[in-house]
């Protein structure tokens, strides 16, 4: 598939080309400013939390979204059970 077919079919994503692969990137899989304004955690914090994520595992979106989730949920746990008051 050319890149403008891509482009075409995939047309709500983002499209770029690497070498000779096209890679198609979808929104965001989990809404984690969301989760973190629910779980009223800091901007701050937030940022530490991806950027760590980022580092890890820099090209795969999915799996920083996946582990930003868990480590917001891991702060609101601690928090409700008062580890973190």
């Amino acid at each position: 598939m050319s890149l403008e077919g891509a482009k075409a079919h995939f047309s709500s994503r983002t499209i770029k080309k690497e070498g000779d692969t096209i890679m198609v990137s979808n929104e965001k899989i989990f809404e984690y400013e969301a989760l973190s304004k629910k779980f009223n955690i800091e901007p701050e914090t937030l940022k530490k939390i991806v950027d760590e994520a980022r580092r890890e595992f820099e090209q795969d979106e999915m799996m920083v979204e996946l582990h930003v989730v868990r480590a917001l949920r891991c702060i609101k746990n601690k928090s409700v059970q008062g580890v973190l008051a």
